[in-house]
């Protein structure tokens, strides 16, 4: 396709002057490598970075965001390892080390049946070379981005297995895949015998997919709940149509004890998590349920239910996106845990409280177990009862359904409780996988001794489809391209999150951004309140903006490892007048320029449509060249989002809620 920028619409001689600002010729003088801190005098540890590119993306005439960050990354510096993968459906063959093409190809960029092998070759690269207190940090593109995804979750499910365990790779990949209740077990248990526990300091990726190929996978800890993650940044493209690409967004299922106790149930409403009516209707089904079996056996179902103590504790939150909140508006939300109602015997006396089997993860007895009773030790309330009765809802099977032994499938579980079953069998491969993801944080904090922070996610919309986003869209000579807006903005998060991942000065100026805001302390960047001034405008218009290559020019060779600016800095046009000339490019919608992918566009898949009274509806249909979903009530845009809104009319077309509230951001 011909990439080319459009001119802006507005009057030139009408803007107001810019804020865009040089540093003095001879202010700064920069190393030639730089580390991506807050304060550069502050020390850094050992760096591990992974970058897996994105399906058929390998260095070519048009390469992906994942190859820029790897051509600028310092690649031979002994505190920082390097790893750069090709994306699905490009590896080579054992024999010659030809590419991989034909049926095989073609099969594999079709349904992503090489997924595994990807996750178990970067796994292997940081088997061998990890050292305790290494930072590790993950990027990756589309289906490279889903590779990093499943990757940082097979890391925080099964642990990482020491240098030299090459044999045992694949074994720890199929221990990760298993997502039956005994196959959680097994993993709790591979990861305490075999492997160390990590974290991972930063994962950022470009545009995920929501699943690899035409066959949907959905791999533990894929889409959220990564107790293991630092920092979680995503940059999504707005202007994505295509039905097999709709985004991965990272789920917040899980609340800390302190922020939940600061939320009523009317507040907490996590950002990416909806109640539909199908749901809402499942819900009502259960409560059915319960009272046709207590009609039917003479058991007070409704009351054994109540009777539940929850006690504080150790925790097992309830899932925001299974529970319909304004079921508990009346009181807070807190995370609890239970014990259950002691019963009748036989001969009319008091029996003590009977322990049904648990999913006991770890193998030392799970601080969720029935009778544990936390802190307070299971304490009854003064007038006998147990605290705090709840209703038969969603929330509470979900609670009931961990005590299911971890030797039975949940989908085929059975137990002494009719309604539990009932409702089990009506849980979604996705609400069980969550119910099991949630719980298998709490035991794994139980006994591994590192710390684990809740992941800090960030996530924001920019201009252009999926390849404008991730890059691959412009060839690599362009002038302007939309990817260099996120691909600056992804870097910048690296110096913000303080990572100590070691750039090449140059290469960083050759992408436009600004050395001198980066180092040696990072400045956070602002929203800009005005645009380029009108000369720089009228060059845009003539074709006569300096060529990035005068960005690296300015940096002069003033000594070893020393790097200086350049006296003529007219030459350098600002980062940020970069980025809006970057926002006037003309986007890549591959359904006008590739008419081919309509044959997918007629295969049915999952839709979501907003209802009447403010939530989600999820049906099967077409989805026709349908914009993206955005659910979020406080979706963040970047600013040249809203710059391309203001000289060029541009609007945002997606599928999103009559209240939605956007927030510009930098």
């Amino acid at each position: 396709m011909s990439y080319r920028p459009v001119s802006p619409k507005s009057n030139t001689a009408s803007l107001p002057t810019t804020s865009y600002s040089h540093p003095a010729p001879g202010q700064y003088v920069f190393p030639t490598v730089i580390p991506s801190q807050r304060d550069a005098e502050k020390p850094r540890t050992r760096t591990l970075v992974v970058c897996l590119d994105g399906t058929g993306d390998l260095f070519d005439s048009d390469i992906s965001n994942v190859i820029s960050v790897f051509g600028a990354l310092k690649k031979d510096d002994p505190s920082q390892i390097c790893y750069y993968q090709t994306g699905i459906g490009t590896y080579t063959s054992n024999a010659g080390g030809k590419a991989k093409s034909g049926f095989g190809a073609a099969l594999d960029m079709a349904i992503g049946s090489g997924l595994g092998v990807h996750v178990r070759d970067a796994y292997a690269f940081l088997m061998q070379n990890y050292r305790e207190g290494d930072n590790i940090c993950l990027f990756g593109f589309s289906r490279g981005a889903y590779t990093a995804r499943s990757l940082a979750g097979m890391l925080h499910k099964v642990g990482l297995l020491p240098a030299w365990n090459e044999e045992q790779v694949v074994f720890a990949y199929k221990q990760f895949k298993d997502d039956t209740p005994l196959g959680w077990k097994m993993s709790a248990d591979f990861k305490r015998t075999f492997c160390i526990d990590v974290n991972i300091a930063f994962v950022g990726l470009w545009d995920t997919v929501a699943s690899v190929g035409i066959i949907p996978r959905t791999l533990p800890f894929s889409t959220g709940t990564n107790a293991s993650i630092r920092y979680f940044r995503h940059a999504i493209a707005i202007d994505e149509r295509r039905a097999k690409f709709k985004p991965t967004l990272w789920k917040q299922r899980i609340e800390t004890v302190q922020a939940v106790e600061k939320k009523t149930v009317q507040r907490f409403k996590p950002t990416y998590s909806y109640v539909s009516p199908s749901r809402m209707k499942q819900r009502k089904e259960a409560e059915l349920a319960a009272e046709e079996a207590q009609a039917g056996s003479g058991t007070n179902i409704r009351k054994m239910t109540s009777d539940l103590s929850f006690n504080a504790g150790a925790t097992f939150p309830p899932s925001p996106s299974l529970i319909d909140t304004k079921a508990f508006a009346s009181s807070p939300v807190q995370e609890r845990d239970f014990t259950l109602p002691s019963k009748p015997s036989n001969n009319g006396g008091i029996r003590t409280p009977s322990r049904r089997p648990t999913v006991d993860f770890t193998g030392l007895g799970s601080p969720l177990s029935p009778g544990n009773g936390g802190a307070n030790g299971g304490a009854k309330t003064p007038g006998g009862g147990n605290s705090l009765p709840r209703r038969n809802t969603l929330a509470s099977v979900l609670r009931r359904a961990s005590n299911v032994s971890a030797g039975t499938a949940v989908e085929h579980a059975q137990t002494d409780d009719p309604v539990l079953n009932e409702s089990l069998r009506k849980l979604t491969k996705d609400q069980r996988q969550e119910l099991f993801e949630t719980k298998f944080n709490v035991t794994d904090r139980s006994f591994q001794k590192r710390e684990k922070s809740e992941t800090d996610v960030k996530e924001v919309w920019f201009l252009g489809g999926h390849a404008d986003v991730g890059g691959g869209a412009a060839p690599n000579g362009a002038r302007h391209a939309l990817a260099r807006i996120p691909l600056r903005w992804m870097i910048r998060q690296t110096f913000e999150c303080s990572l100590g991942i070691l750039w090449q000065t140059e290469r960083l100026a050759e992408l436009s951004l600004d050395i001198h805001t980066m180092w040696p302390k990072y400045v956070d960047p602002k929203v800009p309140v005005v645009g380029p001034k009108p000369s720089s405008l009228d060059r845009y218009s003539q074709g006569s903006l300096p060529s990035l290559a005068s960005r690296r020019a300015s940096l002069r060779e003033v000594g070893p490892g020393r790097l200086a600016l350049e006296d003529n800095m007219d030459a350098v046009l600002p980062e940020e007048e970069e980025s809006f000339y970057d926002a006037m490019c003309e986007i890549n919608d591959q359904l006008k320029l590739s008419k081919i992918w309509w044959i997918l566009e007629v295969y049915p898949v999952k839709l979501f449509r907003p209802t009447k009274d403010g939530g989600w509806k999820s049906k099967t249909g077409l989805n026709l060249g349908g914009r993206r979903v955005i659910r979020s009530e406080e979706p963040a845009m970047h600013w040249t989002v809203a710059r391309r809104m203001e000289y060029l009319g541009y609007k945002i077309r997606n599928i999103i809620d009559d209240e939605t509230h956007w927030r510009i951001v930098a």
